[in-house]
């Protein structure tokens, strides 16, 4: 029996014209891993954006101006990454701010530092920050 084809999980937190610059990136996963993306973004417009495209299996909308102990989309956003233990991850934000609230949500999920991919070089993910 084959195993299950990976499911790669995109993030960005940035607004509706930056996340329409996603739409190749997440053709080129879906071909390469065998399975839609599933996206992680801020706001409640992603989950519209992306409701129909065929290279996007599940959107998690997170809340921009609510602390993340208070956002249950944060709460399940890090249940469903826990859960996806080998899928890759591609980090595609660059904003130092939106950053440090990705690392904290992978750290927070128990992410494997070596499934991520920052799009920028300086943005490593780092277990020990903050």
């Amino acid at each position: 029996m084959p195993a299950s084809p990976l499911q790669p999980i995109v993030i960005w937190l940035g607004r509706v014209g930056d996340m329409i610059l996603l739409s190749a990136l997440l053709g080129i996963l879906h071909r390469r891993y065998g399975a839609p993306c599933h996206v992680i973004g801020a706001g409640a417009w992603p989950a519209e954006l992306y409701a129909a495209h065929g290279d996007v299996a599940r959107v998690s909308c997170l809340h921009r101006y609510t602390a993340f102990l208070f956002d249950p989309a944060w709460w399940r956003t890090l249940h469903l990454l826990r859960a996806s233990r080998t899928d890759p991850v591609y980090v595609c934000e660059y904003d130092p701010r939106k950053l440090a609230r990705v690392r904290r949500l992978l750290r927070f999920a128990g992410v494997d530092p070596r499934r991520c991919l920052f799009i920028t070089e300086d943005a490593a993910f780092k277990p020990s920050a903050a």
